[in-house]
């Protein structure tokens, strides 16, 4: 009876000895996947950040284009340093909602 007990048990750990290579799949593909997920979070905190451009009219007048993303709004400003005051401020009021 052992015998037939040692022979099956010497049958089962051949069929295992596969599976490391399916792990060792498996393992590639979870990190693979979390550099994704991750490039996916980084893209979603980005898409968070202020949108700046420099646009110009149909007079040659440039002004500054401020696209909020938290507000959905767009803030005109028609100097750098307007522009840049509204992003301090702006980043400060951020920072205080979070708690920072």
């Amino acid at each position: 009876m052992k015998a037939v007990t040692k022979r099956r048990q010497l049958t089962l750990v051949n069929e295992i000895e596969p599976i490391p290579q399916v792990l060792l799949g498996w393992k590639s593909f979870i990190q693979r996947f979390d550099q994704l997920w991750q490039s996916f979070v980084c893209s979603a905190e980005a898409d968070q950040e202020p949108k700046v451009t420099c646009v110009s009219d149909h007079w040659g007048q440039s002004y500054f284009k401020i696209y909020d993303p938290h507000t959905e709004k767009c803030y005109y400003f028609s100097s750098e340093e307007d522009a840049l005051v509204w992003l301090d401020r702006s980043r400060h009021q951020l920072n205080e909602a979070k708690g920072q």
